[in-house]
């Protein structure tokens, strides 16, 4: 059966094979990542072309798939190049230049924002280094340098090496009482201090050590809760 007076099949059959191609350049449109851009219409392009495999003068001798992707590329361009520049018309062009104009903008402001936080920041450095602070009585918090972290571990080890002799001066005592050497902590004249003393001998205790020497290890026995002698 033969085709009616004046249809033209070889232009239909044309339009349907644009329509097809249309539509696989919107499925490869769409299997790009949102967020993805480009510098280039030709890098845009040359994908396009490797996801249909087809030639790139497949796409280009037809300006309909030409303007889909230049569409396309104009919503993910970086920046206006000279390469690129021909692929937007003027209108595109406008509404570029517009949209990077606010965002210029925007990025003046955060860097306005940025030198400002800078040159308080400056200016407070300056006060903590003058001498107007310094005499203010305040204590400017500077962060643990290596030195001072060196000379709180050897406070450290002091402490523990203190604590030690001090536990062996405590068991020590206790073996000199338990053997009634008569050698022990007394309270001197009956107050809260404390020496040394040698009562074995007599009536009246020989001073061994002032109370002075023995305020630490005195202090330690009672921040540990042990008696004198005790083990």
């Amino acid at each position: 059966m033969g085709a009616k007076k004046g249809t033209n099949n070889f232009k239909s059959f044309q339009q349907n094979r644009i329509q097809a191609k249309l539509d696989a350049i919107e499925d490869f449109i769409n299997s790009l990542p949102k967020r993805m851009k480009f510098d280039r219409f030709e890098d845009l392009l040359a994908d396009c072309c490797e996801y249909l495999g087809c030639h790139r003068t497949t796409i280009t001798r037809q300006q309909v798939y030409v303007e889909k992707l230049k569409d396309e590329f104009q919503q993910r361009s970086l920046f206006l190049s000279s390469d690129s520049m021909g692929n937007y018309s003027t209108s595109q062009l406008e509404q570029l230049i517009e949209a990077k104009d606010a965002e210029i903008s925007s990025l003046k402001g955060e860097i306005d924002r940025t030198s400002a936080a800078l040159r308080d920041a400056k200016t407070q450095i300056t006060y903590y280094l003058s001498d107007d602070y310094k005499e203010s009585g305040f204590v400017f918090n500077k962060p643990e340098n290596s030195v001072r972290i060196t000379e709180k571990k050897q406070e450290s080890n002091f402490q523990k090496e203190f604590e030690y002799t001090a536990h062996a001066l405590n068991l020590l005592l206790q073996y000199l009482e338990d053997q009634r050497f008569g050698i022990g902590l007394r309270n001197e004249n009956s107050s809260s201090k404390f020496i040394l003393a040698d009562d074995g001998l007599g009536a009246i205790p020989k001073k061994i050590a002032d109370s002075k020497y023995l305020a630490d290890f005195v202090r330690y026995l009672n921040k540990s809760g042990a008696k004198y002698g005790s083990k």
